[in-house]
């Protein structure tokens, strides 16, 4: 395959991407008619309790922060900007 052919997939791969991942968020989010859909917002308060409940137990949370607030690199960073508060 020559490289034009290649570009040419690419192009046209990209394209349908795009336009399905569009497609499929309008979906989400809109109510169309005969379709349905409107999903996202119809669970909205479902979701967003689940999304913040997974939040604070998987990503912010005591065990997450604190070997992160242990490393030189964030004391360093804490000690550049209490420098520059200073000035």
């Amino acid at each position: 395959m020559n490289t034009g052919g290649i570009f040419v997939n690419i192009l046209v791969g990209g394209t349908v991407g795009y336009f399905t991942n569009f497609l499929a968020i309008k979906m989400l989010l809109k109510k169309t008619p005969f379709i349905g859909s409107n999903s996202i917002l119809d669970n909205y308060s479902e979701i967003k309790k689940s999304l913040s409940n997974i939040i604070e137990k998987d990503l912010i949370n005591h065990q997450t922060i604190n070997p992160e607030l242990k490393k030189d690199e964030f004391k360093n960073s804490i000690n550049m900007f209490n420098q520059y508060l200073i000035k």
